[in-house]
């Protein structure tokens, strides 16, 4: 169950980590908007994904989230400390897994560094240097919920077929070695007309 987990999480940030790439390569692509309008571009984003869209500048600035207000941005703190943001800028991604303190729940958080002047084309997107996605833990463990109890369910079909197996083959060996009891009890009673079952050559 542990091994599933992991894999399945290690599967999941992969994932998140190729997506990162794709929303870099779309943000790159749209076109320089109103702030408001940029603002519910990134929330659309999000949306098709199903995931959280945090842009960060270099500084550790929280530029865009696709889960707070434009006006609620300003008391976001600081993510330049966040672990996978520390690991994004020197490893050029990184990972984490916590709680949200803007937010209130369990997320698995996935950081990419932006190496392009991507702000040339966009002057929403200045400072940009971290695209960071982020997806609720309560999907993900309603995922691994799902496959243990469908692991469970499979392992007690095996188990009920194992046993009926087990019985049906149980009763063809000891079906011939009771008759032979009976016919052997029947002939010390004295009926010495009585015969064996002969129903194999072993």
């Amino acid at each position: 169950s542990i091994g599933i987990e992991s894999y399945f999480r290690k599967r999941l940030i992969a994932e998140l980590s190729t997506q990162a790439d794709l929303v870099l390569f779309a943000l790159e692509e749209a076109p320089d908007k109103p702030r408001d309008q940029f603002n519910s571009f990134v929330k659309r984003i999000a949306q098709g994904g199903n995931f959280r869209v945090t842009l960060i500048a270099s500084d550790g600035k929280v530029l865009y989230d696709s889960d707070v207000l434009p006006n609620e941005l300003s008391r976001v703190e600081n993510h330049l400390q966040r672990p996978e943001v520390q690991d994004a800028l020197q490893k050029g991604s990184g990972f984490h897994t916590r709680r949200s303190a803007t937010v209130g729940a369990d997320f698995l958080y996935v950081a990419k560094r932006v190496d392009s002047a991507i702000s040339t084309k966009n002057k929403n997107l200045e400072n940009l240097k971290f695209v960071r996605l982020s997806l609720h833990l309560e999907e993900f463990q309603k995922v691994i919920n799902e496959i243990r109890f469908n692991i469970f369910l499979a392992g007690f079909f095996v188990l009920l077929l194992v046993l009926g197996v087990s019985l049906i083959v149980s009763r063809l060996i000891s079906k011939p070695i009771v008759d032979i009891a009976r016919s052997v009890e029947a002939i010390r009673a004295g009926n010495l007309d009585t015969r064996i079952p002969t129903i194999s050559h072993d």
